[in-house]
């Protein structure tokens, strides 16, 4: 069991950034009926209640919204499907205002806006996906899919033609998926036609999909079904005896599944192939041992949200339930230095902990990617407290990130939340001994200065001639000035680097050893 407890630092304050708890926990916002969709898009926690229309929260489920556009329509309408491409999103209703097969609609703002497409005419409510350019929906007796926003709507089978019931579908690595009661079809062109990729009969009644990597999971009636080769085959890999998800999310390499059926919520660090159940906190059917059924499952940031059949959402910290206890992650600096701590509580198969860095940008509103800046090795498995710590030498003012990416001894991995720290220059007149010293050729040299102005730096031998002059210019206050010496073309000794500015002088003493 993982835990972060989470702290954001600009130099040396650290905020707060949330409660992670041990458990589940009821969220205090209620919706007043069940959650039909959790969804995550762009910043975006959407929630779907029956009835209700459409909620989003910006602050991970701390406050909510309703979408204006629903409320004139929520006593016939309700929100069973929603899928994005980017700020597009695409919602699924069954029934439409005044009654009917059902609706479409579609928003181009990440929620902000909405508007009513023509449907296929007989919308259930059971899936909905966007691959290339198409809407694909899988109604009752049929799937759908339009190629022109919802004006012209064809059909690639029908219920009559396979005798089965699409349930449920999804868009993973190029091809769209959808499980009936019996097979797995598999489309290349953007749901236009598909061929069975399971017709071994295991594949019952499949009501989501999820992909990692090579690996795709399905949901099915009896279980859960696994491809490992981008699903081209399922027959060999059915993970039978424990619950049938509904729903899939995915965290880092983790893969989250909901049940509907009183087994909760499921966790794998394997890509799919064993899976173990988180349900500690959630409530249970008459005392149990069964969950109250789950109508719907996402994640938003580093929390996992899950809505129960009595109306109900709870939440938890997704890295509470991982394999490594991380209870603190601070960083503060030390002149050009970030120095990052950080301690478990417990590990289980710990490979390390890699360092990643970024920078952000002096407007705070971009950021360059992420870095791997180091290494540290993990404890593999213990039940005893450790501390980590790194250094990172910057070398230069800015507003840096980091994170720690946990990695399991089977590759398996997780990110941290993210610690920030500022780096300034001090405004002083200041050399900085030489690093590396001893050296063999080249050192490098620092400085800084008070204020803006010429600044002159030397090196010396021990009769006090000059050997190089290695800065004669402008120097900036604020600014980590770096030079090089390379001493290649001299003689093994001591020598002096001498920095002059403003009628001052400070001077280091450094060891060339060839």
């Amino acid at each position: 069991m993982q835990r972060f407890y989470t702290f954001f630092l600009f130099s040396f304050l650290v905020l707060p950034l949330g409660i992670c708890t041990a458990q589940w926990q009821k969220m205090i916002h209620s919706f007043g009926a069940q959650v039909f969709v959790l969804a995550n898009n762009n910043g975006r926690l959407f929630a779907a209640a029956q009835g209700q229309g459409l909620f989003y929260s910006s602050d991970n489920g701390s406050s909510w919204n309703q979408i204006g556009y629903f409320n004139s329509i929520t006593t016939t309408t309700t929100i069973t499907m929603l899928t994005f491409n980017g700020n597009n999103i695409y919602a699924g209703a069954g029934a439409q205002p005044g009654g009917g097969n059902g609706a479409i609609y579609f928003s181009g703002d990440n929620g902000d806006s909405w508007a009513e497409l023509n449907g296929p005419g007989d919308v259930f409510g059971n899936s909905i996906a966007y691959s290339g350019g198409n809407i694909i929906v899988s109604t009752f007796y049929s799937l759908s899919y339009s190629s022109d926003q919802g004006n012209t709507w064809h059909i690639p089978y029908s219920y009559d033609e396979i005798d089965h019931n699409p349930v449920g579908q999804t868009a993973i690595g190029g091809y769209v998926y959808i499980g009936d009661n019996y097979f797995i079809q598999r489309s290349s062109d953007n749901g236009v036609s598909f061929t069975t990729v399971d017709s071994s009969g295991t594949a019952d009644h499949v009501t989501a999909f999820v992909g990692l990597g090579n690996h795709i999971v399905a949901g099915n009636g009896h279980g859960i079904l696994l491809s490992t080769d981008g699903g081209a085959d399922w027959q060999s890999t059915v993970v039978t005896s424990i619950a049938s998800p509904n729903y899939f999310s995915t965290y880092g390499s983790h893969i989250f599944g909901a049940d509907s059926y009183g087994d909760g919520v499921l966790l794998s660090n394997d890509s799919g192939s064993t899976w173990t159940n988180i349900n500690s906190g959630l409530p249970l059917i008459n005392g149990g041992p069964h969950v109250k059924y789950v109508t719907s499952m996402a994640i938003s940031g580093a929390t996992i949200f899950v809505g129960l059949a009595d109306s109900t959402v709870w939440e938890r910290s997704v890295s509470d339930a991982l394999p490594v206890e991380l209870v603190s992650f601070s960083a503060v600096t030390n002149q050009f230095s970030a120095e990052l701590s950080w301690r478990t509580a417990t590990e289980i198969n710990n490979s390390g902990f890699e360092v990643q860095r970024r920078t952000v940008s002096s407007n705070q509103s971009s950021l360059n990617s992420w870095g791997k800046v180091g290494f540290i090795q993990g404890n593999g498995t213990s039940n005893s407290p450790h501390n980590y710590s790194y250094a990172d030498n910057v070398g230069s003012v800015g507003t840096y990130s980091y994170r720690l990416k946990q990695i399991d001894h089977n590759g398996a991995f997780v990110y941290s939340q993210e610690v920030q720290v500022t780096i300034e220059a001090p405004k002083i007149f200041a050399l900085s001994q030489n690093y590396p010293d001893p050296f063999n050729p080249t050192t490098n040299i620092e400085f800084t200065v008070p204020n803006d102005g010429h600044a002159i730096l030397r090196i010396y031998n021990t009769l006090g001639q000059e050997v190089a002059k290695l800065f004669d210019d402008e120097a900036t206050a604020g600014t980590n000035h770096q030079v090089q010496f390379n001493g290649s073309n001299l003689a093994s000794g001591i020598y002096f680097s001498r920095l002059e500015f403003n009628g001052k002088m400070q001077v280091k003493k450094m060891l060339l050893l060839k």
